[in-house]
């Protein structure tokens, strides 16, 4: 229904041009609620394309739409539509985190590494970063340093993953297994055991 209301508003030729960009916006959320993704980005389109949005509802478009691209697997365009995101003036906290964040696992899903990794120092930099999300930074940035053959680079974000307080279970254990690998790869056998014995003796491993 809601959505509906919003279509009437938009229809309405009388409509100022900053109540019709919200109505866009609004409708193109409610849409993306109940996973009519295609008409959600025809909405958010429109909220990008029209004269009269203002830049939190520029941000917030670009941001939702470059979200449900990468959902969909279009990369290029979800990279496209964070950076445009990134660059606009006074971007909230909370969408400056998710821009670079959902920017890296884009670059890392077209194997640009080094576009990753950048992102992903970009976001450890930011203040006041959660244990968990921090966890899952140090863990992704030692996996794209693995990926791109800096052994020892991955290495060191792996440890710095199983030395951090209030770190997830889940990441400490992959940090672990993923390093024991690399120390494996290097023949550093001693290093590798430790690494396997630590993780076997856990209880909190996922299954």
């Amino acid at each position: 229904r809601a959505c509906a209301l919003y279509g009437a508003i938009i229809n309405e030729t009388s409509t100022p041009a900053a109540l019709k960009v919200k109505a866009y916006y609004r409708r193109g959320f409610g849409q993306a609620a109940q996973e009519r993704l295609e008409d959600a980005l025809s909405d958010y389109t429109r909220v990008i394309e029209l004269a009269g949005a203002d830049l939190e509802l520029l941000t917030l478009a670009l941001c939702h739409r470059g979200t449900i691209f990468q959902e969909q697997g279009r990369h290029e365009e979800a990279i496209a539509d964070f950076t445009q995101t990134l660059a606009l003036p006074d971007v909230p906290a909370a969408l400056l985190a998710h821009s670079l964040l959902f920017r890296l696992e884009s670059f890392g899903a077209r194997g640009q590494w080094e576009d990753a990794i950048a992102d992903c120092t970009n976001l450890l930099a930011l203040p006041n970063v959660a244990a968990e999300l921090l966890a899952k930074l140090l863990f992704h940035r030692g996996t794209l340093q693995k990926n791109r053959g800096q052994w020892e680079a991955g290495i060191a974000d792996y440890g710095r993953t199983i030395e951090l307080p209030g770190a997830p279970p889940e990441f400490v254990a992959r940090a672990l297994c993923n390093r024991a690998i690399l120390y494996q790869e290097q023949g550093r056998h001693e290093e590798a055991i430790a690494d396997f014995s630590v993780l076997l003796a856990r209880d909190d491993v996922p299954a």
